[in-house]
């Protein structure tokens, strides 16, 4: 188990930022950490925040390299990237397109 010490300071920034920060993924982090500083077992941290021990203990070593800002840090996992064919064009693009021309038409 890992061992950390926490300032009162650094709950309450973690109290705060677990409901404030825009990023799911780093609130989830400060979410797990706040439980903690409460004085939570690992095992209960993980089933409430639905994380596996590897992901705790994860967020706690990021925590004791350089505290609540190491982990708003990005993560690595970037996710799968929509390939967008060039021709596509969006909603908003559509509304300004110019009517076809005559000989557009006459060609279709």
């Amino acid at each position: 188990m890992i061992r950390i010490q926490f300032k009162e300071v650094d709950i309450e920034n973690l109290r705060y930022e677990r409901f404030h920060n825009p990023s799911a993924r780093v609130q989830q982090k400060m979410e797990a950490l706040y439980l903690k500083g409460k004085g939570l077992p690992h095992n209960e941290i993980c089933r409430i925040c639905e994380i596996s021990k590897t992901t705790l203990i994860a967020y706690l070593k990021e925590y004791k390299q350089g505290g609540i800002n190491k982990l708003k840090e990005g993560t690595k996992y970037k996710g799968r990237t929509k390939k967008v064919k060039g021709t596509t064009l969006g909603f908003s693009q559509q509304e300004h397109r110019q009517p076809p021309s005559e000989m557009e038409v006459q060609l279709v």
